[in-house]
């Protein structure tokens, strides 16, 4: 019987040891968020014709297209100052034009709030760096807050620049507040990120951050969700690995889009480049192949897209070697040089004949050609070189050529320059444009 009883004591005992061991251990806290739980996200954006594209907060503009999602805490303690998905995440959507690039931010928010006096107002932050095809910046990092505050008493959304220009004359936002949070619909000029346009081929990079405050207990934090891991204390901090990429190919729209109509029936293979020939913001693609030279890009006559082309004679055999460009008048639009080998009429000598076009008065025109050297078939050259300014062109027969090389004659394509042979006494000519 004492045994008996001595077990029992010693039972209670531990289930009194297990009751106290269960009340002493501690309440877990809340998670906190951090920037490094959040990776980044890249963004794919579709070309759009600033016509059809409306800051008006309507956002069947918007319809279709690749977008991104986000809701890891950057700040603020996860059961606290988050509850969940629809107490702060949001998506967003981007789309370019040839002088804009488009955001479509949408955040859900279960209490949309203003600015009170220990709390901020519930904000997006949008910031941005651009990069040529290279990976080398064109601008210094950008910062611009959209404040939703303001709109909760019925003004104007709070734009203000946090980093970088101030001219927000380029920037423009339109919101809208729904039941279950808020969007911004936003278009910033490539104008206000850098001095060259990244739109014909070039990135841009951005993380979007959305900063939430709810108000509704005086122990509250900030909670921030965002599409990089940048640092809501310090956004400025942000560095470009950090941020994710939105790849824009202008050019090559602008070409498939030029091949998609009446080019399509050119079955070549086509010399390409790109350079600025009419003076419009944007590049334009060049392109040859067969018998016809192409030059398609915005503001050719036409504040739209559309294309230009000349043809040359067509001559058996003849192969085009390059298509280069370069300003040679100085008026800071680049001419376009083609460069063919032809069959001279004699049918064992070749010429490297060189076309000259410029884009002027709203269409593209020959502006001279020449022919830089002749071949025969038994080794035989003769050489021109040509210097051309806006006045004229300067023609140097090249001292090696061979004395008793035989003329090439050309079918011709407009006015051509006469080649200085060997033995025509002249050594240099000026020919006047």
């Amino acid at each position: 019987m004492k045994k008996i009883l001595a077990w029992m004591g010693l039972a209670a005992c531990a289930c009194m040891v297990s009751f106290a061991s269960a009340d002493a251990k501690p309440k877990e806290k809340p998670r906190k968020g951090k920037p490094a739980d959040q990776a980044v996200l890249d963004l794919v954006a579709d070309f759009v014709d600033d016509r059809h594209m409306r800051i008006d907060g309507n956002l069947e503009d918007w319809a279709g297209g690749a977008s991104i999602a986000f809701e890891t805490l950057l700040s603020g303690e996860y059961e606290y100052d988050w509850t969940g998905p629809n107490d702060l995440s949001a998506t967003v959507k981007s789309r370019y034009s040839a002088t804009k690039i488009y955001f479509l931010v949408q955040v859900k928010d279960n209490v949309v709030v203003n600015k009170l006096r220990q709390w901020g107002s519930d904000k997006v932050e949008l910031w941005l760096r651009a990069e040529d095809k290279d990976g080398r910046s064109l601008g210094n990092l950008t910062g611009i807050s959209f404040d939703i505050g303001p709109v909760v008493d019925g003004k104007k959304t709070g734009v203000k620049s946090l980093a970088g220009s101030n001219k927000l004359e380029f920037v423009s936002v339109a919101p809208y507040i729904s039941q279950g949070g808020y969007d911004f619909e936003i278009s910033v000029d490539f104008a206000l990120l850098a001095k060259s346009s990244p739109a014909f081929d070039g990135t841009v990079r951005f993380c979007v951050l959305v900063r939430d405050w709810d108000q509704d207990d005086p122990n509250e934090d900030e909670a921030t969700v965002g599409s990089c891991p940048i640092n809501p204390k310090n956004p400025k901090s942000l560095k470009p690995s950090e941020m994710g990429r939105i790849r824009l190919n202008l050019g090559e729209k602008i070409w498939n889009t030029a091949m998609s109509g009446e080019l399509s029936r050119y079955q070549g293979a086509w010399l390409k480049t790109s350079a600025n020939v009419s003076g419009a913001p944007i590049h334009e693609v060049i392109g040859f192949s067969d018998d016809t030279l192409v030059v398609a890009g915005f503001d050719l006559g036409t504040p739209n897209l559309s294309w230009h082309t000349i043809s040359l004679m067509t001559s058996p055999n003849s192969r085009p070697v390059s298509l280069t460009t370069r300003d040679i008048d100085g008026d800071k639009y680049d001419e376009i040089f083609l460069t063919r080998t032809e069959p001279c009429d004699e049918s064992n000598m070749q010429a490297e004949r060189v076309y000259v076009f410029k884009f002027a008065n709203d269409s593209l025109q020959l502006l001279t050609n020449y022919v830089t050297e002749i071949r025969s078939d038994d080794g035989k050259v003769a050489k021109n070189s040509y210097k051309l300014s806006a006045k004229d062109i300067q023609q140097t027969l090249d001292a090696a050529s061979s004395a008793d090389i035989s003329s090439c004659t050309l079918p011709s394509s407009g006015d051509m320059v006469p080649f200085i042979m060997p033995g025509e006494g002249d050594k240099k000519r000026t020919i006047s444009f």
